[in-house]
């Protein structure tokens, strides 16, 4: 059989094996999502689904079975190593729950810096700080800058 994307992820018999474990609900079913629009429209299904408990996942786990079942191909094919369905599936739980504890971790604020700088005595110089934020609600992020002429005055 041809390897492509829905074959892979949704209709090979190790994925179906893989998706059987009722990871969503209500219940994904691969052989459900057959036309050209297979992987999308499967995304988009699950991105709507429920992520059934007490997995403890925050966000969708679709990505995170895809990329198990990435991995176990890959691991099939270039190391001759075996990957059970329910090793993918708890691989896949492991992964997103680690992902999703990496985003909650907040640092501080930098300390405002409110120091002089030493800047050379040279005829042209120009300072630029950056700085760029992302707003986790709202899925935008930001970015800003601000230059500096030698005599510590705002060029831009």
């Amino acid at each position: 059989m041809l390897e492509t994307v829905p074959h892979l992820f949704l209709h090979c018999d190790y994925a179906k094996k893989v998706w059987a474990s009722s990871l969503f609900s209500p219940h994904f079913d691969p052989d459900n999502f057959t036309d050209i629009t297979a992987f999308s429209d499967a995304l988009k299904h699950c991105k709507s689904s429920v992520c059934l408990p007490p997995l403890g996942i925050l966000s969708d786990i679709f990505p995170w079975v895809c990329w198990s079942l990435w991995t176990a191909r890959n691991k099939l094919i270039f190391e001759d190593r075996k990957i059970s369905p329910e090793e993918s599936v708890s691989k896949a739980i492991w992964n997103a729950r680690e992902w999703n504890s990496a985003q909650s971790v907040t640092s501080p604020p930098p300390e405002p810096r409110h120091k002089t700088l030493n800047i050379p005595d040279q005829d042209v110089l120009t300072l630029g700080f950056s700085d760029a934020a992302w707003k986790k609600e709202t899925n935008t992020a930001a970015y800003g800058c601000i230059f500096f002429n030698k005599e510590g005055q705002i060029i831009h």
